[in-house]
């Protein structure tokens, strides 16, 4: 982190290094075409009350420093003063050969605004900070206290590494509570993150080409990021990873791991073979994890004779063999790089030896090519260790002259920033996603705790002091591990005989508490689902009977119009009853030969009377016809 602070004198109460993280934050915009308009308005506003005449880049990194401690490399400082230049903040004067503030386009800045409804938003998130930790866990911090546990836990992604302290798992279990309950004081934070993502970019690209894309550059990956992107410590450590994958190949760069970190992954694969019936845990999280999906070892190891073909189709990365030495200008010291590590961090010897050949190999591959942007630095080492990033790096600086170079490794944390400023709006929840996984990590117990955790139950147990039952509630049940955190807040010194108990009855309090809560939520589910379930009946009610009440009006229609067509054709045969009638009385005699006149006499005057007199009507037929023909009018019109 860039350590970004405000101190201005007429702001209405001290603004802190967060303050100006979210400043960073409030200058966003994807319109942006260059990192350095995102600093433009702080340095506006810091030269708003410059008195010197003229300005030097001296000058501008003080006032960055001073006012935002924003620490800014030379060239990027220089880049910017061409940006205000270029914006008429300032002007060049030929005869000093300075540059001099144009006073008047600088008094037009609307920065104090922002700055106020920023720093009443902080106040909030600090005081809910302290409101929190009195409640739930009996503390009591004054606002520099909580100032800096938010600075702690935000620097964990830094490039200065420190070590893990219950202040991060207090302000991640805060966060977590934040965002279910108050979303527009998590977004606050939120924004914190988004300006030290801002800030942090600076230092691995060419701050005017903030779009450039890799060019023939390969990416490699460590262990443990692969072992998170593969899916085996669970969603949450995924998610990240497979962003910054998917971010680096539509952003160019080529993907590979080296081989003997797909031997790392299988060797960490086989120790979680063998420790998932005792619930030891490992750094990763993925003992863990295979034992709450229930795995077994033989389901473990199906996974390690398909790992290497996983990592190449899942992930699209491809494996390939350490480069050779051949070249003895790019070959260094491999073990005073190994002393220096070791020096400086906890190391597994196993895990020194895979990161120092990574390292090395990196340095192999670039062969003496020097460039300041990532993106064309050829090869470069991605790594989840930030202490392992932050001390390479400075020895490589001390011993190889690289200071103004890209570095050969980098954080997953600091690359992932670098690829979701370039185009925010491709991945807008990425800073939510990734403020999630910083919570989820830091309320992991970490492995030193869980050892002396493990230890001291398997004491307990040697002793009788615990029973059989409590003795593997406490090994395998993740909820234990939760507890563990929670009572201990990560400090192995507070694990009593006394605590294990305690975290033997709040785990089964809270079993129970959850199977309580799971019978609820089911009994609840049930009633929603009856009640969807009626909805749903009485809208096919509904529905029926609108369907009903609409076919008994086009019967009706079709029936009336069918009676209409039998009356219409009654009419002519009554007619043609009567013609014939006519016909046979009058005329036939005169005009028609005998036997044609006797046939239309007895058919007209004598048929159709006996018929009538006998009951049949010869309009049966038509009456009958009519609903026959009704329904062949209904199936026409309306279906």
């Amino acid at each position: 982190m860039s350590n970004l602070a405000l101190v201005h004198k007429e702001a209405v109460a001290p603004t802190t290094s967060l303050v100006g993280c979210a400043l960073l934050a409030v200058n966003m915009d994807s319109n942006k075409k260059s990192f350095l308009d995102f600093f433009v308005p702080l340095l506006i506003e810091g030269l708003n009350g410059y008195t010197e005449e003229f300005i030097t880049l001296e000058n501008l990194s003080k006032i960055l420093s001073e006012k935002f401690d924003v620490n800014l490399p030379e060239h990027v400082i220089r880049s910017l003063i061409n940006k205000l230049k270029k914006d008429k903040y300032v002007f060049y004067d030929p005869s000093s050969r300075c540059y001099k503030p144009n006073r008047e386009k600088l008094s037009g800045s609307n920065f104090k605004d922002k700055q106020l409804h920023v720093m009443e938003k902080h106040e909030e998130l600090i005081s809910n900070l302290q409101e929190y930790l009195i409640k739930h866990f009996n503390l009591e911090v004054d606002s520099f206290e909580a100032e800096e546990m938010f600075e702690k836990f935000l620097a964990n992604h830094d490039t200065i590494p420190y070590d893990l302290t219950n202040s991060n798992y207090l302000v991640s279990s805060f966060l977590k509570k934040l965002q279910e309950e108050q979303p527009v004081l998590f977004a606050y934070y939120e924004s914190i993150l988004v300006g030290n993502m801002f800030a942090t970019a600076m230092y691995f690209t060419e701050p005017d080409r903030i779009q450039q894309k890799f060019k023939n550059t390969v990416v490699y990956f460590d262990t443990t990021f692969l072992i998170y992107a593969l899916g085996y410590s669970g969603e949450i450590r995924e998610k990240p990873c497979m962003q910054l994958i998917e971010m680096l190949r539509r952003n160019g760069a080529i993907l590979r791991c080296f081989e003997h970190n797909v031997d790392e992954i299988e060797s960490i694969l086989r120790g979680c073979a063998n420790r998932i019936e005792t619930g030891l845990t490992d750094n990763f999280g993925t003992t863990e994890y295979f034992i709450q999906k229930k795995f077994l070892p033989s389901d473990i190891y199906r996974l390690i004779y398909g790992i290497r073909e996983e990592i190449q189709k899942e992930l699209n990365i491809k494996v390939v063999e350490r480069p050779p030495y051949n070249n003895q200008l790019y070959v260094i010291d491999e073990r005073e790089l190994s002393n220096y590590l070791s020096t400086n961090i906890r190391y597994k010897p196993v895990s020194l030896e895979r990161d120092v050949e990574s390292v090395t190999s990196i340095f192999r591959l670039r062969k003496g090519f020097k460039s300041k942007s990532i993106e064309k630095c050829k090869a470069i080492f991605v790594t989840t260790n930030e202490g392992l990033s932050y001390f390479t790096n400075k020895y490589f600086q001390q011993h190889h002259q690289l200071r103004d170079n890209a570095p050969l490794i980098i954080t997953d944390y600091a690359l992932t920033t670098l690829m979701w400023v370039k185009n925010p709006d491709l991945n807008p929840t990425l800073p939510r996603k990734r403020i999630i996984a910083d919570c989820y990590a830091s309320q992991q117990p970490p492995e030193y705790l869980v050892k002396k955790y493990l230890d001291k139950i398997q004491e307990l147990k040697e002793k009788n002091e615990i029973s059989e039952q409590d003795y593997y509630l406490l090994r395998v049940n993740p909820e234990a591990r939760k507890i563990l955190m929670h009572e201990t807040q990560g400090d192995e010194n507070a694990l009593t005989a006394i605590k294990i108990h305690e975290i033997a009855e709040l785990t089964k309090l809270k079993l129970v508490e959850d199977k309580e809560l799971e019978i609820e939520v089911q009994k609840m589910e049930l009633k929603e689902k009856d009640r969807i379930l009626t909805e749903v009946t009485d809208e096919i009610e509904r529905e029926r009977n609108s369907h009903k009440l609409l076919r008994e009006k086009q019967q009706g229609k079709a029936k009336l119009f069918s009676k209409g067509l039998i009356i219409f054709a009654s009419l002519i045969v009554s007619g043609l009853f009567c013609l014939g009638q006519y016909v046979a009385l009058n005329i036939i005699e005169v005009n028609m030969p005998k036997a044609i006149s006797i046939t239309l006499y007895s058919f007209f005057c004598i048929f159709f009377p006996l018929l009538s007199f006998w009951g049949i009507g010869i309009l049966n037929p038509f009456i009958k016809a009519q609903n026959k023909l009704a329904v062949k009018i209904d199936e026409f019109l309306y279906q």
